[in-house]
């Protein structure tokens, strides 16, 4: 029987990464095994900071590392940033040990960081936040990064920031060449709940190999400056955003080849200065133009409020103009590689149920494979898209699939926090699975009816 050091490199490989959660054990086997076994346990690193956990020493003891064997920084392709239990909250400070605290301060001198009294100062008084951006300043050769609100700072963009400049400061500093996929606030619940904002997020458009970004945006104004184009992003998702109109606009004529938009908005009741309703459907169908290349479409809706009065079923209405939804997306037949869309039906088609507003199948393209209807917003005071009326359009669709030359797989109804009198009854979810099955499509409710 063959030992495990005489395998081809490729096999070890596969045995002991599907022994991940032993890979420190395997490395304690002998010198060939620690070898073989030390690049593949830090190609992927996972840090989640709780504070009513101790110990916390896992950051520190990467640092150590990092600090005292830099050539381990290279191996590492993907590190996430976990925040734990409570998302909102801000960690604790954590006090450095003297030396590894030394260490980090002889390298922010030496390597010429920018501000660099700033990051002494941040890193003795344990602030982690900043010791995660130190952290982060040393990976030369990362390629994934999710981090939670607890770990940003506007330390965390310097890092990018010193990445598209030619500064005078060390080339030991990360220039983040290599980085392809960022997920900021991966855990985030709340438009309240982020650190950074959109000018700062923009130095992420910029750097040369990104192709997926996912962030949430606060503040919803148009950023101070607008970034050059970036080709290679193609992935892009708006997590629980305050955005405006115009600035997704922005946003999206700087991704020209863009293939996935996932664009979760958040909108106050309250509108924000003369704006007459918290989304604008044909300034949204607008920014979409610049996204001729979109494949996968996902626009979801939720609101918040200063105080439970705006959304009370009939307190929201009473406001007059002052709420919901104005127009509708328009024709998305432009978007001639569209292959699914999930989209609020309010969205698609207008808040007022309309005999003049356009059918599925002119606004829809042709190459769509997946059609997802959700019912965001479905607790409003007046919200007309009951049953009767979603079956009525969705017939008129499915009844032009073959005259259109439409390929269409699938149907799915999204049914989204819907109290019982709003749900489909039994009658109309067979209606809608006939439709279907005759036009040869499937049919799926979510949650199932």
């Amino acid at each position: 029987m063959a030992k495990l050091t005489e395998l081809p490199q490729e096999m070890v490989e596969l045995i002991l990464l599907s022994e991940r959660k032993d890979l420190t054990a395997f490395m304690r086997i002998c010198k060939s095994i620690h070898t073989l076994s030390e690049p593949l346990l830090y190609t992927e690193i996972l840090i989640t900071w709780d504070d009513c956990l101790k110990p916390k020493p896992s950051i520190e003891l990467l640092l150590r590392t990092l600090l005292e064997r830099p050539n381990l920084a290279s191996l590492i392709k993907r590190i996430r940033f976990r925040n734990g239990l409570d998302p909102a909250a801000r960690p604790a400070n954590h006090q450095l040990s003297q030396d590894v605290l030394d260490l980090a301060r002889n390298s922010i001198r030496l390597d010429r960081f920018p501000s660099s009294d700033t990051w002494i100062q941040g890193m003795q008084e344990g602030s982690v936040p900043i010791i995660v951006a130190f952290l982060l300043s040393r990976l030369h050769k990362i390629e994934t990064l999710e981090i939670g609100i607890k770990f940003q700072s506007v330390q965390l963009v310097d890092m990018f920031t010193h990445a598209l400049s030619d500064s005078g400061a060390s080339k030991s500093i990360s220039r983040f060449r290599y980085l392809k996929k960022v997920k900021l606030n991966p855990e985030a619940y709340s438009p309240r709940a982020g650190i950074l904002v959109l000018d700062e997020v923009l130095s992420l458009f910029r750097l040369p190999s990104m192709q997926s970004l996912s962030f949430l945006v606060l503040d919803g104004y148009r950023p101070s400056h607008r970034g050059p184009c970036n080709p290679m992003i193609e992935v892009l998702e708006l997590r629980h955003s305050q955005i405006r109109e115009e600035t997704l606009e922005d946003l999206l004529s700087m991704v020209p080849n863009l293939k996935s938009l996932n664009c979760g908005l958040w909108c106050e009741t309250e509108p924000i200065d003369d704006h007459s309703s918290f989304l604008d459907c044909e300034a949204l169908g607008k920014a979409l133009k610049h996204t001729r290349l979109l494949e996968h479409l996902v626009i979801s809706i939720n609101f918040f409020a200063s105080s439970a009065m705006e959304v009370d079923w009939g307190g929201a209405y009473e406001k007059g103009e002052h709420w919901g939804i104005k127009g509708s997306l328009g024709s998305l037949t432009d978007l001639a590689h569209l292959k699914s869309i999930e989209v609020p039906i309010v969205v698609l088609l207008g808040w007022v149920v309309s005999s003049s507003a356009p059918q599925l199948a002119d606004i829809l393209p042709r190459t769509l494979r997946q059609l997802l209807l959700r019912n965001d917003l479905n607790y409003f005071y007046k919200y007309e898209w009951d049953q009767q009326a979603c079956l009525d359009r969705l017939s008129e669709y499915l009844g032009r699939l073959k005259t259109d030359a439409v390929i269409l797989d699938g149907i799915t109804v999204r049914l989204r926090d819907c109290p019982p009198e709003d749900r489909w009854d039994q009658d109309g979810k067979k209606k809608l699975e006939l439709l279907c099955s005759e036009a040869g499509v499937s049919c799926t409710f979510d949650p199932s009816i």
